[in-house]
């Protein structure tokens, strides 16, 4: 059983790695920040979702302290 489930989770990933190809996010052209790492790792999650419909996305804010006078 537990063989299984791990089959299942690999293909999922695999699934989710694939969706991530096609739609570009390991070229070489995209900067690399919170966002674009987000999406990535969303659309893996997502695995075969993505082919229903799911789009996810991140918004990814991070608050940089001003410097010191």
């Amino acid at each position: 059983m537990k063989s299984i489930i791990g089959l299942v989770v690999v293909i999922w990933l695999l699934i989710g790695v694939a969706a991530a190809w096609q739609r570009g996010y390991f070229g070489d052209d995209r900067d690399v920040n919170c966002k674009t790492t987000g999406d990535t790792a969303l659309t893996i999650v997502a695995g075969p979702l993505n082919y229903l419909g799911v789009n996810p996305k991140v918004d990814c804010h991070v608050n940089v302290p001003e410097p010191s006078n």
